[in-house]
């Protein structure tokens, strides 16, 4: 139940936080989007104020969708090893629990009902720096592999992704690490080691 419940919070989260986003963006020149590939293709055609209207909204669910699922895999990657720990351990865990972070984080228990909201936030304001930095760091692999492919707003939206998923799996490791007695390599592991199990039971349920 408190893992549904993390997923459903997580998921209302992840919407608001899109929305809010792709407001920032569509308002402002500093807010990078997957639809803003370096030096985009022309648009060869004045549309008229429909075609124009059309193309800005699907823009805005393009980049919603974006902001809605590498916000979403931010907050799980934070919140998801100290729950399962918590399901595990049958001495409470407490978010203050956390290594260095910890002494600026509140003393209430994992399992707290209300525990996702501080996760939301939290990952509000992790969130804007992976995404300028994800920006910064797409800009180079898109020249290199702009000789090989087109960079399309789809193909910058793969770029951004992949370092998103980096990013997340850092932060996995890094909160694996925080909330339990183990080295930052014995994380690493850990996190290869769920990764991998994952990866199988996938594939057995394609079979």
């Amino acid at each position: 139940m408190e893992i549904l419940g993390t997923l459903v919070i997580g998921i209302i989260g992840s919407l608001i936080a899109a929305i809010i986003f792709e407001s920032i963006r569509n308002n402002s020149n500093w807010m990078p989007g997957p639809s803003s590939p370096p030096k985009p293709a022309p648009i060869d055609n004045e549309e008229d104020e429909r075609a124009l209207n059309k193309a800005k909204l699907k823009i805005a669910i393009f980049n919603g969708l974006f902001y809605f699922y590498t916000y979403f895999i931010i907050y799980i990657s934070i919140l998801f090893p100290p729950m399962l720990k918590a399901a595990f351990n049958k001495q409470p865990v407490f978010l203050s629990d956390a290594k260095i972070i910890g002494q600026f984080l509140p003393q209430i228990t994992i399992t707290t009902d209300y525990i996702q909201l501080y996760v939301v936030g939290i990952a509000l304001v992790v969130y804007i720096p992976i995404l300028l930095l994800v920006n910064y760091l797409s800009v180079p692999v898109s020249i290199v592999l702009k000789k090989y492919y087109k960079i399309t707003i789809y193909m910058w939206r793969r770029i951004q992704g992949v370092f998103f998923l980096l990013a997340a799996s850092l932060i996995t490791i890094g909160s694996i690490w925080a909330f339990n007695d183990t080295t930052m390599n014995d994380a690493f592991f850990t996190f290869v080691g769920f990764v991998a199990l994952a990866f199988v039971f996938f594939q057995a349920n394609r079979k």
